[in-house]
């Protein structure tokens, strides 16, 4: 280990010949006598996340320090293995300087130690050791979403909330205009060929340090819902059926869906927002995604699981639950939800059919499985059922609607715009007040730290929560 010794004599004068130097005074030296020499301050400090591989680390103590007590064995920096990093010294006062001769690994933890061995000038000791471990940030992988968005945002860290409207407008007013909304925008072939998400798409990125990475989930491969239906399963096909063939969207499929999305329906169905955070929310969410992976949860796609306890998920609640993860602060975050309540009549089941079409997992109430009804197709077409059951006399299907997220996109573009920049349909009203009432407030309190942004030439907002 190379040292550079930085030796910086002060020189303290004194106003008249007959005031004492205060360094020689009896109280000074008593209280140099009985202060206990100690570290003060780390950089990084210990716990800290997302360290430039390249970093100058500094210790600082309480009083100046002996230069010949800082040695490779008194002051070290380990990697994960073990082995000591070498490095060059620089010693100022009462700070030391640790610089590595090369550059650490990424995303990787280090300790950095202080050991008793560390004298004071006076030939004080630490009196015992002092270690912090910190982890280093990860490597930059160039793909397209690295490039756009780290042009955007640089080195801050941010999680962006993607949304891609359902080619057609979806209808949850009633059974029947939900599955003629569906099967148009199902035959929607201006886009439905290379995006294959009828009632519309939730993902998510986020960046710190220049790394960024992009995630969707995604499953149903096969068309197993379409099979399931004209099987007669009605509305349990959607409702109650998980796909085991579900799988992650990686950065580069996120890019390709938001582009062609863009290119065949213009910004009207992108919407997005961004939340500018600290390391912390990024480490939650990276720790959310380890957890999920670890348990393969993404082999499951389906709205009956729930992603919080790594069962599996749909597209939303994917998204929903690493903005749940990450611990942002947005009141929409919560209230992305639906529920109706579908009649019994609409809920088939067929056991044959269950063990035939494969990667498919039946997973709710055994009354379905009981009643073993049949749906006709047809039914969802005409007005046999005009709408959901009352509440309590039917199946109460609740869940996370991509629209909703698109709603609170918007209605946050246009508060920052202070104009309509993004029509809201009509439809629902219901829902979209219940929208306003908690995203107007919100944005009144922080206004501030909201802007209008601009991604693959759509805009849309940005939230600054580093201020909160």
């Amino acid at each position: 280990m190379k040292k550079i010794y930085v030796l910086t004599i002060m020189l303290m004068l004194g106003f008249s010949g007959c005031s004492s130097n205060s360094s020689d005074s009896p109280t000074a030296e008593a209280e140099k006598s009985t202060t206990t020499f100690s570290v003060t301050q780390t950089s990084p400090a210990d716990g800290a996340t997302w360290i430039d591989i390249n970093p100058v680390i500094t210790v600082k103590f309480n009083q100046t320090v002996d230069a010949k007590s800082i040695t490779a064995s008194s002051l070290n920096l380990k990697n994960p293995s073990g082995s000591i990093v070498t490095g060059s010294i620089t010693i100022s006062g009462d700070s030391v300087q640790f610089k590595p001769d090369v550059p650490l690994a990424n995303k990787e933890k280090y300790t950095l130690t202080a050991t008793s061995d560390i004298k004071d000038s006076t030939g004080r000791t630490l009196g015992h050791n002092i270690s912090i471990v910190f982890s280093t940030a990860r490597e930059i992988e160039r793909n397209a979403l690295q490039e756009k968005f780290s042009n955007i945002y640089g080195k801050d860290a941010f999680i962006t909330m993607i949304v891609l409207r359902a080619n057609k407008y979806i209808d949850w007013s009633s059974p029947s205009k939900l599955a003629v909304s569906t099967g148009l925008s199902t035959l929607d072939r201006s886009v439905f060929s290379e995006f294959r998400h009828p009632i519309g798409h939730v993902q998510f990125v986020y960046g710190n340090k220049g790394y960024v990475a992009g995630y969707g989930q995604t499953g149903q491969q096969s068309g197993q819902e379409t099979e399931l239906m004209k099987a007669g399963f009605g509305i349990t096909a959607m409702s109650n059926i998980v796909y085991t063939d579900g799988e992650l969207q990686n950065s580069e499929i996120v890019n390709k869906d938001i582009e062609t999305v863009i290119k065949a329906k213009g910004a009207d169905n992108f919407g997005w927002i961004t939340f500018m955070v600290d390391n912390k929310a990024i480490d939650n969410i990276e720790k959310f995604l380890e957890n999920y992976i670890e348990n393969e949860a993404y082999k499951r796609f389906g709205f009956p699981d729930d992603p919080k306890k790594f069962e599996g998920a749909g597209c939303s609640s994917f998204v929903n639950a690493n903005l749940w993860a990450s611990g942002i602060d947005f009141p929409a975050i919560d209230n992305w939800t639906r529920t109706v309540w579908i009649p019994w009549g609409l809920m088939g089941y067929n056991a044959k059919k269950i063990k035939e079409i494969e990667m498919v997992e039946f997973k709710g109430p055994d009354k379905i499985i009981k009643n073993g009804k049949i749906v006709n197709l047809w039914d969802f077409l005409t007005h046999l059922f005009n709408g959901w059951a009352e509440p309590g006399e039917g199946y109460e299907f609740t869940f996370l609607d991509p629209e909703l997220y698109y709603r609170s996109s918007s209605l946050m573009e246009n508060y920052a715009a202070g104009k309509t920049v993004k029509k809201i349909y009509a439809n629902d009203e219901e829902k979209t007040q219940m929208l306003e009432n908690l995203l107007k407030p919100y944005f009144e309190k922080n206004k501030s730290n909201i802007k209008i942004g601009n991604l693959y030439g759509v805009s849309g907002v940005v939230i600054d929560l580093r201020h909160n």
